[in-house]
């Protein structure tokens, strides 16, 4: 059976580094999550940037 799992926490609390963790290691996929705040870095993953 296939799985959602939600990452929810605060920032920094690790969030991303599951997600990757996650991916590297049992190939699952990760859904970038929409957001109107700007990029903190150029290369920022994880996130679709809307304005």
């Amino acid at each position: 059976m296939k799985r959602i799992v939600c990452l929810v926490g605060g920032s920094g609390s690790g969030k991303s580094t599951i997600a990757q963790l996650l991916e590297e290691q049992y190939g699952h996929t990760s859904i970038p999550s929409y957001t109107t705040r700007p990029s903190r870095h150029p290369k920022e993953k994880g996130h679709i940037f809307i304005h």
